[in-house]
């Protein structure tokens, strides 16, 4: 037993001074174990100092390196039945999916994407991954030799893919406070050899770039993290001004635009072109709007990746995905059974056929009255627009309080010969219940 008056390790001081900075709090954490030292010591971490959170493991095998694999995973197994830890293993082939191009970012998909299907399967609420200071400052330096902006100055302590929580315990703890808790602990852990194979570039920046880095400055690792966390917090701001920008906009004035400081128009720009199916828009796309909100000559326009088009007309800067028409002046749009709209202004797409659940949108479904489904009408939200559900006539202005805020000013009303049928996040109206054709309504998230 240790001494009261002995200091906790400073791994475990930081893991818990994260997980209050950035409000982690799990209930149900399914650690990410791959049995090396970091995912190693964040097991003893949650299992140990958190007495109250349910902990799993899942082991993610790739299929890259055989009989290495195997064992790895052998380990973990061992690890967890020791400890009387809930241990899950998926097995995945990056290989036959990747076709052996662009291997390290196919099995990062892969992986995310098998654990975020194991939470949901065992109900966890949160994901929790063991990178470091020192894999945010890798992180770093490899996105700014790509091209980055601020967001890709490190990873975050905490974010949400597909209803998940992904959290970071450890990103404030660097490498040697590791070892040294898993040394004090007695506790001994699997080492990847292909950690060490230069061919990849994460690990060439590991073995080459850094330690030349630490040669100029014994604190650069831990410099580096610290503008990692600085730039986050002013990222946040300086796009949840931009997102609130795009919210109040009816249109997008040039003239407005024009005012607009620089940091801030380039993402009024990205979050625009992304709610009109653009995707996401690199340095040369941003600039080529700049030039365009520039010249501010109606006509003009650029191309953007995603078959879609920004140009100017009526003094606006409008986007255009996959060949569509201007988008009409009016505020209501008809839709026919089996075709779909997609329009900046209201920022969503209808189809009678199921969206792919993917990052960044989210998807409702209604079952209607064919009738009702064919002639159906979205438009925006009205002055005293209600209707009725669940035996209750609700009012809708009072129901986006509880919409996520990004979507309150875009999300459409749904009618029928005047009527009000639905909006989405909530029943269909009870005049209008018991139909058998599908409504599927996207919302790409701002």
């Amino acid at each position: 037993m240790n001494n009261k008056n002995e200091k906790p390790p400073r791994l475990e001081t930081k893991a818990r001074a994260a997980m209050k900075k950035y409000d982690m709090a799990p209930t149900f954490a399914l650690v990410g174990f791959s049995g090396g030292a970091d995912s190693t010591a964040l097991m003893c971490f949650l299992t140990e100092a958190l007495k109250n959170v349910r902990v799993a493991a899942v082991h993610v095998n790739h299929g890259l390196r055989g009989a290495d694999a195997d064992a790895d995973e052998e380990y973990c197994r061992l690890f967890c039945e020791r400890r009387g830890i809930e241990f899950y293993t998926v097995h995945i082939d990056v290989l036959s999916a990747c076709h052996g191009v662009a291997v390290e970012e196919t099995a990062r998909k892969m992986r995310y994407a098998s654990l975020i299907e194991k939470a949901k399967e065992l109900g966890a609420d949160a994901i929790a991954l063991a990178h470091t200071a020192g894999d945010s400052a890798e992180t770093a330096l490899f996105n700014m030799s790509r091209g980055c902006g601020i967001s890709g100055l490190g990873i975050p302590p905490v974010r949400e893919e597909d209803g998940i929580k992904i959290i970071r315990p450890l990103i404030l703890a660097t490498r040697n406070e590791i070892l040294e808790y898993l040394a004090a602990k007695g506790v001994s852990f699997v080492t990847d050899k292909t950690n060490y194979d230069e061919k990849y570039t994460r690990n060439f920046i590991r073995q080459s770039v850094v330690p030349s880095l630490e040669k100029v400055n014994a604190q650069a690792i831990k410099n580096i993290s610290a503008l990692s966390n600085r730039a986050r917090v002013d990222e946040e701001f300086i796009d949840g001004f931009a997102r609130e920008y795009v919210l109040r906009s009816n249109a997008l004035v040039i003239n407005n635009l024009r005012a607009l400081h620089p940091s801030v128009l380039c993402r009024v720009i990205m979050k625009a072109a992304r709610a009109a199916g653009a995707g996401t828009l690199s340095f040369v796309h941003i600039e080529a709007v700049e030039k365009l909100i520039a010249s501010g000559q109606s006509g003009d326009t650029c191309d953007l990746p995603g078959d879609a088009k920004a140009l100017i007309a009526d003094g606006k800067l409008k986007f255009l995905h996959g060949g569509a028409k201007a988008p009409a002046k009016t505020e209501d749009y008809s839709i026919d059974v089996g075709g779909g709209i997609e329009e900046l202004e209201l920022g969503f797409a209808v189809s009678f056929e199921k969206s792919p659940q993917k990052d960044g949108v989210r998807v409702y479904r209604a079952i209607l009255p064919k009738e009702v489904a064919g002639g159906l009408v979205a438009r925006k939200r009205r002055a005293g627009d209600c209707y009725r559900f669940g035996d209750m006539t609700r009012n809708i202005k009072k129901l986006t309080t509880k919409v996520p805020f990004d979507a309150r000013g875009r999300r459409p009303v749904f009618a029928y010969d005047g009527a009000v049928v639905w909006y989405p996040g909530f029943p269909v109206s009870d005049a209008f219940k018991g139909g058998d054709t599908e409504i599927y309504y996207t919302e790409i998230i701002l």
